[in-house]
C-alpha cells in the first residue's frame, strides 16, 4: 500500500505545470523559423514539437497560398492535456489559439506521437484559424470555421515528405448525416443571431464542414 500511495503522489505531482523553483520541470524556449516554442518537455521532446509545428504550418499553407508571412507565432507547449486544463480552468479544453499582450499565442499539449490523430487535428484547425485571417480580406463565422474543421484532416507523412488533405470529416459527416444539412441562409445568420436552440452551433459547425469541402471539391 505504501508502494501504491507513492506511485501515485508520484504520477500527480506535476499537474500543476509550476516551474523548477516549485517543484516542476525546466522550462525551455525554442525558436524555429517560424515558431517561439516555451515548454517543460525534455529538450529532444521540444525538438520533436517544433517540427511537428513546422510540418503542420506548411501543411496549411499549402491550402492558402495567398497568406501573409506573419511573425513567428508564439506557442506554449504544455507536457500533458492536464496541464492545459489547469491553466485554462476548462476540462474540455486540449489546446487553443488565443492572445496575449504581445499578439496570437497558441496554447496545446504534447502528443506521445508526431502522428498522434486528436493533438495533431486540433493544432492543424488553430493554425487554419491563424493564417487564414492573412489570407482573407473578409469572411463570415460558418466558412472560417468549416476551412479550420476541412483542414483538421490532413494527413502528414514525415518520411514521404508529403501533406493530404481533403479526406472526410468523419464526425462532423456523422453529425450532417444525423442532423441534415443546414441551408447556408442559416449559416450566415450565425455572424448575427444568438444561439436560441440547444446544439444549434454544434450544428451549424457541421453543416460549415459540409459546405467548405463541397466547395474545395466542385
Amino acid at each position: 500500500w505504501a508502494l501504491l500511495a507513492a506511485a501515485l503522489l508520484s504520477s500527480c505531482a506535476h499537474v500543476t505545470p509550476e516551474c523548477a523553483t516549485h517543484g516542476g520541470t525546466p522550462w525551455l524556449e525554442l525558436s524555429s523559423e517560424h515558431f517561439v516554442v516555451r515548454t517543460n518537455l525534455n529538450p529532444e521532446e521540444a525538438r520533436g514539437a517544433a517540427l511537428q509545428l513546422e510540418r503542420a504550418r506548411a501543411s496549411v499553407l499549402a491550402a492558402l497560398p495567398s497568406a501573409q508571412t506573419a511573425p513567428p507565432l508564439e506557442v506554449v507547449v504544455f507536457a500533458s492535456a492536464a496541464q492545459v486544463h489547469d491553466v485554462s480552468g476548462d476540462a474540455l479544453l486540449d489546446g487553443v489559439l488565443t492572445h496575449d499582450w504581445k499578439g496570437p499565442l497558441l496554447l496545446t499539449a504534447h502528443a506521445a506521437s508526431f502522428l498522434d490523430v486528436t493533438q495533431l487535428r486540433l493544432m492543424l484547425h488553430e493554425l487554419a484559424h491563424h493564417f487564414s485571417a492573412g489570407a482573407l480580406k473578409r469572411w463570415p463565422r460558418w466558412f472560417g470555421e468549416g476551412l479550420a474543421i476541412y483542414l483538421e484532416t490532413i494527413v502528414i507523412d514525415p518520411e514521404a515528405k508529403t501533406a493530404v488533405r481533403g479526406a472526410a470529416n468523419q464526425e462532423r459527416l456523422d453529425e450532417v448525416t444525423r442532423w441534415g444539412i443546414l441551408p447556408v441562409a442559416s449559416l450566415w445568420a450565425w455572424d448575427v443571431e444568438p444561439e436560441q436552440l440547444s446544439g444549434l452551433e454544434h450544428h451549424r459547425a457541421a453543416a460549415s464542414w459540409f459546405w467548405v469541402h463541397f466547395l474545395f471539391n466542385e
